[in-house]
């Protein structure tokens, strides 16, 4: 393993059999407060991972067994290039993945932020103040918001948390974990306003600050990179709102570090091909080139992508005789060829951008549905029930 490699690693391997529980997928992410868990056969042979994306979206029952669940076998080779392996990790968006020999067998589990942490302390990357590398338009949600509602904004954003905010002040934070690990015990521990035991319903239903977290590690906007990704290694956490006094003007993670070693690089990140034929503001094009980028990301988890294009364009506008006022319908055409065939989907609708987002979802869902049959054919095994894909 190259030197670059065993700096990034982390010093145990939790791995999971196709035929364990569910249940100890969330023991061992506990344990060892990591969100992506390898799936190994009995010579320790990388066959899947196990993602809490995957738990969040699929919903299945904690008694089911990991083969229901578990992904394509993302892996890093023992002497991959730094370059192919920050690329990886800002392509599937992942934030751990196995280290792999030539017969596919798990030495290592790299960590994204591990990685981000290198390329800061060897020059890579500036280690300029965090507010240049921030996200800065985040999505967040109030106290009051249900726990469904936040689930969805997540799966179909592609985040893993989301600060929450009251009267435009920050009072906590809801991520992932949190969400999962709730449904997957179906417990919310005892509190005034709820009780004890509750059903996974329940906790859907329950509002945001019944499980959201309220001392929330925060970075300051002129803190440097480094100081705050070695905060976050620490606390065990992917991600912090970035802060100015006390107004949220962003949010920080390692995957943004990434993506600026990548750009610096000169590297084609995501070989996305998006045609706007359609006068739209900048916020909808920035919020169109997100989506796709996003579901990009989730496609790669699952599929090796040979060609994804997504084409927006007028399909009608109501008469009028202001241009620019004239109020038009958007046209959406999202293709994707990859290892196991092609398929496309067209939707229209009067918001461009919830027509990107609803063709990009139904897309997504195709080949899920695909992929499914191709599983069904070879294994034999009975499809994933309908809420699978919701």
């Amino acid at each position: 393993m190259v030197d670059y490699l065993e700096r990034i690693v982390l010093d145990e391997v939790p791995v999971v059999k196709e035929d364990d529980k569910i249940a100890n997928v969330i023991e061992i992410a506990q344990e060892y407060r990591i969100q992506t868990i390898p799936v190994v056969d009995e010579k320790n042979r990388l066959v899947g991972l196990v993602t809490y994306r995957d738990l969040l979206e699929r919903r299945v029952n904690p008694l089911s067994k990991v083969k229901a669940v578990m992904g394509r076998p993302h892996k890093i080779s023992e002497n991959e290039s730094l370059l192919d392996i920050a690329r990886k990790f800002y392509v599937t968006k992942l934030k751990q993945i196995p280290v792999v020999d030539k017969n596919m067998r798990v030495l290592a589990l790299a960590h994204r932020d591990l990685l981000a942490k290198l390329l800061l302390e060897r020059g890579y990357v500036s280690n300029t103040a965090v507010r240049r590398f921030a996200t800065k338009d985040v999505l967040t949600c109030s106290p009051d918001d249900l726990v469904a509602k936040v689930r969805w904004e997540m799966l179909r954003n592609a985040i893993s948390r989301m600060p929450v905010l009251k009267d435009g002040k920050l009072v906590g934070i809801i991520s992932m974990r949190d969400i999962i690990e709730k449904l997957y015990y179906a417990y919310i521990a005892e509190r005034p306003d709820i009780g004890g035991y509750v059903g996974e319903e329940e906790i859907l239903a329950a509002p945001v600050k019944v499980i959201m977290t309220t001392n929330v590690i925060t970075a300051y906007e002129d803190e440097d990179a480094l100081t705050v990704l070695s905060k976050m290694l620490r606390h065990r956490i992917s991600g912090v709102p970035v802060m100015r006094g006390d107004v949220l003007t962003g949010i920080f993670s390692g995957y943004d570090l990434l993506r600026a070693y990548l750009e610096k690089e000169l590297t084609v990140v995501v070989p996305v091909r998006a045609h706007i034929e359609a006068e739209l503001d900048e916020t909808t094009q920035r919020y169109i080139e997100k989506v796709v980028s996003n579901y990009y990301a989730k496609f790669s988890k699952i599929v090796d992508v040979i060609d994804f294009k997504v084409h927006v364009k007028v399909y009608e506008c109501e008469p009028g005789e202001d241009e620019r006022r004239k109020r038009c319908k958007y046209s959406v055409h999202a293709y994707i060829k990859h290892d196991y065939g092609e398929h496309a989907i067209q939707v229209t609708d009067w918001n461009p951008g919830k027509a990107v987002r609803d063709a990009l979802y139904l897309l997504y869902r195709n080949v899920l549905k695909h992929l499914e049959r191709i599983r069904t054919k070879i294994r034999g095994t009975l499809p994933y029930e309908e809420d699978v894909y919701t």
